[in-house]
């Protein structure tokens, strides 16, 4: 799931890690606001990006193509619990449903789940292995479990409560909440990006709006000081106001 950003799309992807570069720099937002970014967007977020920013992701199961991902969807309602996984996915064709009966799907790869790498199929559930959600396959809904190994389970137990949504080609939707109240809202589709970070106070901390003109992004720091930047093609302003907000 590392470094998946970018298939966001290079114009959302350089300005989302400008304005965390600048929430880092200055110190404007929250360290629990901050974490709730590190802890669920940065998890989530890049599964959602590599699956909304192409038009066509393919299922793989043993390295061969037996579908297409439609949709993905994770949740995690409680901090430190394993975030559930939902996939719905078309066969072609769909004759490939009867490979798939009494199959449980594992990541490809161990220590990453990452739909870009596809599955593996077990004959059966594997008892030191955790279920975290399943996948459809239409037609004839078919639904197989998705088991992970202990250390990638581990490792996806780290996190505050967040829920995203990913529709193949589409959007991405992610809401993520500290446990103090911390709000992060992110939102992209194929014309541009939206980031909304609020603290425990429910103050806008950060703001970015992105799409193929320029992007506009707003940062309030904790002394009350907010910075403005907005860039499009005729170049970058930068605004500090002092005023409190």
């Amino acid at each position: 799931m590392r470094s998946m950003w970018m298939k966001i799309g290079l114009g959302a992807g350089a300005v989302f890690a400008l304005g965390m570069m600048v929430v880092t720099i200055t110190g404007a937002a929250k360290d629990a606001a901050r974490a709730v970014v590190h802890r669920s967007l940065m998890g989530a977020g890049q599964v959602l990006a590599s699956a909304a920013a192409k038009s066509d992701l393919p299922f793989l199961l043993g390295g061969v193509r037996v579908g297409t991902i439609r949709n993905l969807d994770i949740q995690r309602t409680t901090r430190g619990e394993l975030p559930e996984v939902h996939l719905v996915v078309d066969l072609t064709p769909p004759e490939l449903s009867s490979r798939l009966e009494g199959c449980v799907l594992i990541p490809a790869r161990d220590g990453d789940f990452n739909p870009d790498q596809g599955f593996r199929c077990a004959d059966a559930p594997v008892t030191d292995h955790a279920t975290i959600g399943s996948a459809r396959f239409e037609p004839g809904a078919l639904e197989r479990p998705i088991q992970v190994g202990p250390v990638l389970a581990q490792d996806l137990r780290r996190g505050d409560p967040f829920e995203a949504r990913a529709d193949l080609g589409g959007q991405v939707r992610i809401t993520a909440k500290g446990d103090s109240g911390e709000l992060v809202n992110f939102f992209a589709d194929s014309s541009g990006v939206s980031i909304r970070v609020q603290d425990e106070m429910q103050r806008a901390v950060l703001r970015l709006l992105a799409d193929s003109t320029g992007a506009s992004l707003r940062v309030r720091g904790d002394d009350g000081k907010v910075v403005r930047l907005e860039a499009n093609r005729t170049g970058l302003t930068i605004v500090v106001d002092s005023a409190r907000q």
